[in-house]
């Protein structure tokens, strides 16, 4: 288990990485999600979360940040990707989808990377107001 004290805006930050872990979870049947800090440079803490899941295709993801884009799937309301780029906006930072390759039917595995940063920074593990995110959850 490995934790991650970091400082920052704690809302956007739990709302961000619970919709796009979600997400990753929903479409990845088998396989990882990963969340990792990437960076911590110019004031911005920069994040991935990836998954070995179904990808997505490439109508989709030309898209995937406009309100109420439907990805297929009937579990969701197309609202919690433009949120998280909104939130991610207002906190100084930014939302992307960083790759993607939808799975194919030859068994070729799919696979989504995004990428956010918020504004923060990384502070020591005995500091009382930081944000703890664990990794291996």
């Amino acid at each position: 288990c490995t934790e991650l004290h970091v400082r920052t805006d704690l809302y956007v930050l739990t709302h961000v990485v619970s919709n796009l872990l979600s997400n990753a979870r929903k479409f990845t049947h088998s396989g990882s999600v990963v969340l990792a800090l990437t960076a911590a440079r110019d004031g911005l803490l920069v994040f991935t979360v990836a998954d070995t899941g179904t990808g997505l295709p490439s109508h989709v993801a030309d898209s995937v940040f406009q309100q109420e884009v439907a990805t297929g799937d009937l579990r969701g309301t197309g609202l919690g990707l433009p949120s998280c780029a909104l939130f991610c906006k207002v906190a100084g930072g930014y939302c992307r989808l960083k790759s993607t390759r939808p799975h194919l039917d030859d068994g070729t595995n799919g696979f989504t990377e995004f990428e956010f940063a918020v504004r923060g920074s990384v502070v020591r593990a005995d500091v009382d107001d930081a944000v703890s995110i664990d990794l291996a959850a």
